[in-house]
């Protein structure tokens, strides 16, 4: 019998170290589970690529490629955040072998075209210093930078594969890349997000909410999930606080 865990702000317990038994009381859900969690998510996964491979939507080649088994459980490990106080971890998730590693990869592969179509978006900091010639700050202006905590663990993932099944709906290209109707590479797509678990210490945890630090389809979700968000909130916004100019 495996112990699965469902941690919340895992983050911090990772800072502690997973295992800490008074963390654990106040933040973790005991599950018990029959046979190894792995094996359970195999499954899932592999009926979800039967589907689109039987109906002839992708090829033998291509399922053969996404079908996860023989997969490894993902580990953590965490990398120092040397510029911030008592150097906490930052927790990464490594996916590579893992069962939704390819196929996280071949959504990301569709959705990624998806991103930078807003008027705000930067490709890099060159791009964004272009975009800055000629701005100048008032004296009743201030020019500051944000910095969002924890992206990837924060987004939504309910109201991130709504939005991006909408944009996947809206493009015209998609027939270009796959011929899966955009409501099945939203499926695809929770599968990945909902399959996030790690072992560490001889347990295995699952992460409840937010795309995983690791995974190759995060950065994308995140991204896009941020897209639409600063879309609602400048469009929102009280005519006296929308910002002349932002960027991101």
């Amino acid at each position: 019998m495996y112990r699965l865990h469902n941690i919340t702000a895992w983050s911090k317990q990772l800072s502690l170290g997973v295992g800490n038994a008074e963390w654990n009381a106040e933040h973790l859900h005991l599950l018990t589970t029959e046979g190894r969690p792995k094996t359970a998510q195999e499954g899932r996964l592999t009926r979800q690529v039967e589907s689109p491979e039987k109906s002839g939507d992708i090829s033998s080649r291509l399922y053969n490629e996404l079908n996860p088994s023989g997969s490894q459980p993902p580990r953590i490990y965490g990398l120092p955040k040397m510029h911030k106080p008592e150097i906490p971890l930052r927790p990464i998730v490594s996916c590579i072998r893992s069962q939704s590693y390819h196929l996280s990869k071949f959504i990301t592969s569709l959705i990624f075209p998806l991103e930078g179509k807003t008027s705000t978006h930067m490709k890099n900091s060159k791009h964004f210093l272009e975009a800055l010639q000629g701005v100048q700050v008032a004296e009743d202006e201030l020019l500051v930078s944000f910095d969002i905590s924890s992206l990837f663990t924060n987004v939504s993932i309910n109201r991130s594969i709504q939005v991006i099944q909408r944009k996947l709906e809206q493009d015209n290209t998609l027939a270009n890349r796959t011929t899966l109707s955009p409501n099945k590479v939203a499926e695809l797509l929770e599968v990945c997000l909902r399959s996030t678990y790690f072992s560490y210490g001889g347990d295995f945890y699952k992460q409840r909410e937010g795309a995983a630090m690791g995974s190759p389809v995060s950065a994308s979700v995140a991204n896009l999930y941020m897209e639409f968000f600063e879309d609602l909130a400048l469009s929102q916004a009280p005519a006296d606080y929308v910002p002349s100019i932002w960027k991101r």
